[in-house]
């Protein structure tokens, strides 16, 4: 509380003050635990329970994707050949909301820590966006695009979270209060002192020296830097928590996420499950879900989970625990960045099963967008319709892997560079319909 008195994140009104069909908003404390049991990293949050009630797109906030805090992981990697080699920032905006100021009148309910005697009629009215109001990140936003063009960045075309400073080669990407940026080593300390002198903040150099960290946290995920390259690692405690909820402890690993027994097995089958287990069914997918992003090897096998959410049976929770089990032989997936020269072309790969969904008989578009050797995006999807051949699968594929590519040259452009893009996939024809200086031989069949 001293802190928001120090702020001045509201003003203490009386009831009377408050506009006509105005409705107060109610706080609570949120205590959060970022570190672990052993090691406990504690925060509480005042926030606002504004409901959201009605459509207003014109409170709506950009996210930047994930592949954004990828690509910049990749450009910082691309250049440890060139005379000046970029190194990785990584900025923490502490309780970031509260430099924005509010634009349109909101009055919250004074927390009874706040509450003085004789101040039974006041309330808060804002001055400083607050955690859990509908418009705070679209308020943060303007705060930091704001601050960010004025010190000479351009606002990206495809996000604007993303920003390039084309003088200083600084490549940056904001997601949420989280800014990580590359470039060179004396740039990254100019934009850290910049915004250390605005904000309060959390400024790391990751780097090869010794005065660098060599690990930091973005957004709960662990980027390292390595002698050969960087890593990027998914939150591991999510696959512990998984672990933990399907009591799979004592439980022997398997190889591979999604079996052969799993892709025959129809959705309509089996008792429905009771109440409390769909509801920990849904929480464990929805889970895996969010770990899906970082991790390729479990994508395909979290979409078939997920399509079972809305009526999961007793033969989804089994598939649920197979992946438990593939979890616990496979608890970590690290993505490696190893050093490479700029890469200006984005090489996507697609593949496609014809009517792998024997219910619905729809067919599965998978791909990977890479920028040299490095991964930048991965995907497992159920194509929306039936296609009627496998050539029409793959064509669907295609499509997708070029839409996807063209956002990857999208955002290179907003972190400022310009790439050209390529589409392969894997065809099957018949021995006799390819030419032999452009196919191998499998089995009868040739691949193109």
């Amino acid at each position: 509380m001293e802190f928001f008195r120090k702020m001045g994140v509201y003003t203490k009104v009386h009831k009377s003050q408050v506009p006509p069909g105005t409705k107060l908003i109610t706080t609570k404390w949120v205590d959060t635990n970022k570190g672990t049991a052993e090691e406990p990293n504690c925060r509480s949050r005042l926030v606002g329970r504004e409901i959201k009630k009605d459509e207003r797109p014109d409170l709506f906030a950009a996210t930047p994707p994930l592949e954004s805090l990828r690509y910049v992981i990749s450009l910082c990697a691309s250049t440890q050949r060139e005379a000046k080699p970029h190194r990785l920032l990584t900025v923490d905006v502490k309780r970031a909301y509260f430099y924005a100021p509010v634009k349109r009148p909101i009055y919250i309910v004074l927390p009874d820590e706040d509450r003085l005697p004789g101040e039974e009629q006041m309330v808060g009215r804002l001055n400083l966006s607050l955690y859990g109001t509908r418009d705070a990140a679209q308020n943060w936003s303007k705060e930091y695009t704001r601050t960010l063009t004025s010190c000479g960045f351009i606002v990206g075309r495809a996000s604007p979270c993303n920003f390039y400073h084309p003088g200083r080669v600084l490549a940056l990407t904001v997601p949420g209060d989280d800014f990580t940026v590359s470039g060179p080593e004396e740039e990254l300390t100019w934009l850290a002192d910049t915004l250390r002198s605005r904000w309060d903040v959390k400024a790391t150099i990751l780097g090869p020296d010794t005065h660098h960290d060599q690990e930091v946290k973005v957004l709960n995920r662990s980027i390292r830097w390595t002698a050969s390259g960087i890593e990027y690692e998914a939150d591991q405690r999510h696959v512990r928590v998984v672990l933990e909820q399907l009591e799979l402890k004592d439980s022997k690993p398997v190889t591979t996420p999604y079996g052969p027994q799993e892709q025959g097995c129809p959705r309509d089958q089996g008792e429905l499950l009771c109440g409390a287990e769909a509801t920990k069914f849904r929480a464990i997918v929805a889970r895996l879900n969010y770990l899906a992003m970082d991790r390729a090897d479990i994508q395909y096998a979290t979409k078939e989970c997920a399509k079972r959410m809305a009526n999961p049976r007793d033969p989804d929770w089994q598939l649920l625990k197979r992946m438990g089990r593939y979890l616990k032989g496979a608890p970590r997936a690290v993505i490696s960045y190893p050093w490479q020269g700029k890469d200006q072309e984005i090489s996507t790969y697609v593949d496609s099963d014809w009517a792998g969904d024997k219910s619905s008989l729809k067919s599965t578009s998978g791909g990977m967008c890479f920028r040299g050797s490095h991964l930048l995006k991965s995907w497992s999807s159920n194509q929306q319709i039936v296609a009627l051949s496998s050539g029409e699968a793959e064509l669907y594929a295609q499509v997708m892997g070029a839409a996807q590519t063209l956002g990857m040259i999208s955002m290179g452009h907003d972190l400022g560079e310009m790439l050209s893009g390529i589409v392969y996939s894997c065809l099957l024809y018949t021995s006799d319909a390819a030419d032999e200086e452009d196919s191998v031989d499998l089995g009868g069949r040739r691949i193109i």
